[in-house]
């Protein structure tokens, strides 16, 4: 059961960040609903399920964006399979932590794609790419996973998520 709802949780995000947030940008990006709930599906649920759901939601990404392919599921996959491996080391429970987990692997996450777009051609510095798109990512990201972390962490541990 936890597959189906949180694959629907995955493609409405992808669905609602390829169409309607496009029109909620703040500070020149938009949230990265996908990459959030990758985040979370390895914290939670380890490094091989995190690795999973982040290629499907990169797939899911690539498929929808038609930009670069890959570079999408390259950077989930590696975001699932970190988150993963740190939640077995952080107490989950904690909102501020994981915020700041999020934070951190979305950096990680989002300098692979950097990366990954440079190898392909992409002609534009390391300061614009971290100043105007990636720290402004992190930042809006983070206060999102402030927000909606407490119900999502009580669907994970008692609700529909649970197991």
């Amino acid at each position: 059961m936890r597959f189906f709802i949180f694959g629907g949780l995955i493609l409405l995000g992808a669905l609602l960040q390829a169409t309607v947030l496009n029109y909620i940008m703040l500070m020149g990006v938009k949230p990265d609903l996908v990459f959030i709930l990758i985040i979370l599906s390895g914290l939670f649920w380890g490094a091989k399920e995190g690795a999973l759901w982040g290629a499907a939601g990169g797939l899911l990404l690539d498929i929808l964006s038609g930009a670069f392919w890959g570079t999408a599921i390259i950077s989930g996959l590696a975001a699932g399979y970190i988150s993963g491996v740190a939640g077995t080391k952080l107490y989950n429970d904690k909102r501020l932590v994981v915020t700041g987990l999020v934070c951190l692997v979305f950096l990680f996450a989002k300098l692979v794609s950097f990366i990954l777009l440079c190898s392909a051609g992409l002609s534009t510095s390391l300061f614009d790419a971290l100043f105007r798109v990636i720290i402004p990512l992190c930042i809006y990201n983070s206060i999102i996973v402030l927000i909606f972390y407490g119900p999502f962490y009580r669907s994970i541990t008692a609700g529909r998520l649970s197991s």
